[in-house]
């Protein structure tokens, strides 16, 4: 069975995302980037009424800008902990080509002890099973016609050659974390490489689940 890493990212942003793909339709803002709006358009309708951070989550994609929009939901985390495992999942959208052209990245970490979840720590070993220490990641585009088949990137941790995750920020009592990243993989279908290079995330909210 294949390791799909984007079914282990943060729920509610792979929700929304899959909501503004494949249902098209939704109130206020949303609804109009159902329209095909770009992310600086989408930004300049709820300007006025919101001005509030969301973080920001940047990288290279064979040497094309993925980047989020300041928008809620768009760039998001969870930390899931127990007494004997600890999984960070952190999940990012870009639309800067749209809604219908949307790309996501997905980060994860896993761990034993959750005290070595701090700044400076390095993650740069694949998790072969999503259950001992290491990382994972994922990314892929939205196919510009509606065969899911066509969707391009790099999906499950089988693809994944190199990842590197470092945790540059961590406030535990607002929720906010930041990092740096990069991975490589190569997707088996079509035997397309994808480089994921000056990967940066900066006070990314996450929810704490305490188990």
């Amino acid at each position: 069975m294949k390791n799909n890493i984007l079914s282990l990212v943060s729920p509610s942003a792979l929700t929304l995302l899959f909501f503004l793909l494949l249902i098209g339709c939704s109130p206020s803002s949303i609804e109009e980037a159902a329209e095909d709006l770009s992310a600086e358009e989408l930004e300049e309708i709820i300007e006025e009424e919101n001005q509030e951070q969301f973080g920001s989550f940047t990288a290279q994609v064979n040497g094309a800008l993925f980047k989020t929009p300041n928008l809620e939901d768009f760039a998001r985390a969870s930390i899931s902990t127990s007494p004997t495992l600890y999984v960070v999942a952190i999940s990012a959208i870009d639309i800067q080509e749209g809604i219908t052209n949307a790309k996501v990245i997905a980060l994860v970490i896993y761990g034993t002890d959750f005290n070595d979840f701090k700044v400076g720590a390095v993650f740069d070993e694949k998790s072969e099973d999503f259950i001992s220490n290491g990382a994972g990641a994922g990314y892929a585009a939205n196919s510009t016609n509606d065969n899911e088949d066509d969707d391009v990137g790099v999906f499950d941790n089988d693809e994944l050659d190199e990842i590197y995750i470092k945790i540059t920020g961590l406030d535990m009592e607002k929720q906010l974390f930041s990092g740096e990243f990069s991975f490589k993989g190569t997707n088996v279908d079509t035997n397309t490489e994808f480089n994921i290079t000056d990967g940066v995330f900066t006070d990314i909210p996450f929810e704490l689940q305490e188990n």
